[in-house]
C-alpha cells in the first residue's frame, strides 16, 4: 500500500514537472505522460524490488533510478513514430525530417475538399491526386530548409541556401590551422583576432560552392549540345535535381542545376553519419553544358567528359536511370 501511494505521489509530482532528481519541465504533457507510464511499469535493478517511479521517491540515496529515468526521458524525446504515408516515400530522410514532414501534413487539410488532413488523405484516399502533390511540395521544402548561418567575418549571403549549408558543413568538419583546436566555423565566430580562419574559409567556399551569377564556368570549353525541347526537356529545364541517400551509416547528397541557357552546375558531398557532419568528399566544381533528346539527358563536362542518363517518371518522381531525384526550385540559374 505504501509503495502504491508513493508511486501515485511520484506521478503527481512528475505531472507537475517539479521533481528534484529528474527534470521534465521542458517536455510536453504528452511526453510527460509517456515517461510516467514507463517509469511506473519498469522495475529498478538496484535490488529494491520497486518500480523506477517508486524508487525515485522512496529511496533518494539510490543512484540507479535517476540514471535510468534520464535514459528513459532521452528515449521518449528521441522517439519517432513509424510513419507510413503510403504513396509518399520518406524512408530515406532523417528521423527529424520525417517528423517535421508528418507534423506539417497532419496539421494542414488537403485541398481536394475531402475534409481530411493531407496525411490522412494520403492513406485513406488512394484515388486522390492532390494529396501526393501537396505532400511532395512539403518534402521538398523540408529538404531545402536552411538554418540561419552567420560566420561573422566571412560573407556567404550571396550563396544559395543549399550552398550555405554545404559550406557550413565543410567549415564545421575541418580544423583551423592556427593552433586554436577549433573548427574553421567556430574559430571564425569565437576568435575575431585570428587571421588564418578567414583565408582558409574563403578557399573552402570557392571549392565547395559553384559560382551563382554569370555564365557557368567551364561551359565555354564543354561540348555544345542541342535539345529537342520536347516533353522531357520541359520536365527538367530550369530545375534543380537533388539526390539524397541515407543508409548503412552513410549519407550522400548530389545536386544538378539545369539552366535554361543550356549550361549546368553540380555539386555533391557524402560521408559517414557517425562522423557528425564531417564531409568525406565534396565536389563543387563540375559544370558544362546539357541537353535532353527524347528521354536521354546528356551532361557534357568542362573537362571534356560526358555522361548520359535515361529519364523516367514514376509516381510523380523523376528518375535518372534507376536513381530517384527530387525536382526543386532552381536558386542558382534560370
Amino acid at each position: 500500500m505504501q509503495r502504491f501511494v508513493l508511486t501515485i505521489l511520484f506521478l503527481v509530482v512528475l505531472s507537475n514537472a517539479n521533481y528534484a532528481q529528474v527534470d521534465v519541465s521542458g517536455l510536453t504533457p504528452k511526453q510527460q505522460n509517456r515517461i510516467k507510464q514507463i517509469l511506473a511499469a519498469r522495475q529498478c535493478p538496484c535490488g529494491c524490488d520497486m518500480t523506477i517511479a517508486t524508487c525515485l521517491v522512496d529511496d533518494p540515496t539510490c543512484e540507479t533510478s535517476p540514471e535510468l529515468a534520464r535514459k528513459i526521458i532521452d528515449e521518449v524525446i528521441n522517439e519517432t513514430p513509424k510513419i507510413d504515408l503510403k504513396r509518399i516515400d520518406i524512408s530515406h530522410l532523417s528521423k527529424e525530417q520525417q517528423l517535421e514532414i508528418y507534423k506539417v501534413l497532419s496539421s494542414n487539410n488537403c485541398t481536394c475538399e475531402c475534409g481530411m488532413t493531407i496525411a490522412t488523405c494520403l492513406v485513406d484516399d488512394p484515388t486522390c491526386e492532390t494529396s501526393p502533390e501537396l505532400a511532395r511540395k512539403v518534402v521538398d521544402e523540408i529538404i531545402n530548409e536552411t538554418p540561419k548561418i552567420d560566420l561573422k567575418r566571412v560573407d556567404i549571403s550571396h550563396l544559395s541556401n543549399e550552398q550555405q549549408v554545404e559550406v557550413y558543413k565543410v567549415l564545421s568538419s575541418k580544423n583551423c590551422t592556427c593552433g586554436c583546436g577549433m573548427t574553421l566555423a567556430k574559430c571564425l565566430v569565437d576568435d575575431p583576432t585570428c587571421d588564418v580562419s578567414p583565408k582558409l574559409a574563403m578557399a573552402e567556399i570557392k571549392r565547395s560552392a559553384p559560382e551563382k551569377s554569370g555564365p557557368t564556368p567551364g561551359a565555354s570549353i564543354a561540348r555544345r549540345l542541342k535539345s529537342d525541347r520536347g516533353k522531357w526537356y520541359k520536365e527538367v529545364v530550369g530545375k534543380q535535381l537533388v539526390y539524397i541517400y541515407v543508409g548503412n551509416g552513410y549519407r550522400k547528397k548530389e545536386k544538378i542545376w539545369l539552366c535554361s541557357d543550356g549550361t549546368f552546375q553540380s555539386s555533391g558531398y557524402g560521408g559517414s553519419i557517425s562522423s557528425l557532419g564531417s564531409v568525406a568528399f565534396s565536389d563543387g566544381g563540375r559544370h558544362g553544358n546539357w541537353a535532353v533528346n527524347s528521354d536521354i539527358l546528356t551532361l557534357a563536362f568542362g573537362n571534356g567528359s560526358s555522361a548520359k542518363y535515361k529519364l523516367s517518371l514514376y509516381d510523380g518522381f523523376l528518375y535518372l536511370d534507376n536513381t530517384r531525384y527530387f525536382r526543386t526550385a532552381n536558386d542558382v540559374c534560370k
